[in-house]
């Protein structure tokens, strides 16, 4: 840990990226060595790469269960049962893809890449399944993804398109503020450095007709955002960042920019509504008495 420390400390020194940026994370893989893209094993066999790949599939859909046999069965380890990061199943309705890999295989690079951060066990055919995925230009690609719940990659209010930034600017006064919604994280390492708040001062996301968005689902919203961060990288960046501690600037991670994701946001809220029976433009408790204040002095 020692000499991991005084790496972190040797990159600021030398000039590099603010230590903990998306730029810091690149400059990283960069100077790692190794292939850049994925190729063809020809010293395994296309059978043999199959069945790889097939076992590694199944030690994704079961580690983290204790199954009989599986390399987290209780019979194989001591009494502290291994870290296994959640899972996303579907695509995201954000993901753009990746050019190096799939999606079903870049959901299985991500998540053993944090497996093996964690020290956790897994399979052999799964190490060498993830070892056969892993290459530079797959790393650099996890990076962009990440900077989706990165603060630094947010979209500027200037760069919404007309309708968001006029709605952001038409926002009832004294709507609360996105930073006023607290949601759940994970406990225990390494999850001591995520936010449960969003460091956003704007107001918190309206209806297309004007009518604050309720906390209680932007809290659910946001704690989906946040296990596809966990899944799709943020778990092994977590651990990663657990050597840069000694840099007390450093930010905490995850963040979600629900002004620039604004379309979503309104459309699963109709069905929120609908699965709850209530009325998408009704205002709720936490926000009728200030927005009700705020109509009187309107009208005077």
């Amino acid at each position: 840990m020692a000499q991991q420390l005084v790496a972190s400390t040797k990159w600021k020194a030398r000039g590099a990226s603010k230590v903990g940026s998306q730029a810091y994370w690149k400059e990283r893989i960069e100077g790692a060595s190794g292939p850049r893209y994925t190729e063809y094993w020809t010293h395994i066999s296309y059978y043999e790469l199959e069945r790889i790949q097939a076992l590694a599939e199944v030690d994704y859909r079961v580690l983290g269960r204790e199954e009989p046999g599986a390399p987290d069965h209780r019979d194989n380890l001591g009494e502290e049962p291994p870290i296994y990061p959640t899972q996303v199943l579907c695509k995201p309705h954000w993901w753009k893809g990746v050019h190096s890999i799939c999606w079903k295989d870049f959901r299985i690079w991500a998540w053993f890449s944090a497996v093996k951060a964690l020290e956790s066990p897994i399979g052999q055919e799964a190490n060498t399944w993830h070892n056969y995925l892993d290459r530079h230009q797959t790393r650099l690609e996890g990076v962009d993804i990440l900077g989706r719940f990165k603060k630094e990659c947010k979209v500027p209010d200037k760069d919404l398109p007309y309708q968001v930034q006029f709605d952001l600017n038409s926002v009832p006064p004294q709507t609360k503020y996105i930073n006023t919604i607290q949601f759940e994280i994970p406990t225990g390492y390494p999850f001591g450095t995520l936010n449960d708040t969003l460091e956003d001062l704007r107001p918190r996301p309206v209806t297309e007709e004007g009518t604050p968005i309720r906390k209680e689902y932007l809290k659910w919203y946001l704690q989906e955002r946040l296990r596809e961060y966990l899944a799709l990288g943020g778990t092994k960046e977590l651990v990663e960042r657990e050597e840069l501690v000694i840099n007390s600037d450093l930010p905490r991670a995850f963040y979600w920019d629900l002004w620039a994701d604004i379309e979503t946001v309104r459309l699963r809220y109709n069905f929120y509504c609908a699965d709850n029976f209530i009325d998408p433009e009704s205002l709720s408790e936490d926000d009728q008495e200030s927005i009700g204040t705020a109509g009187s002095f309107d009208t005077q």
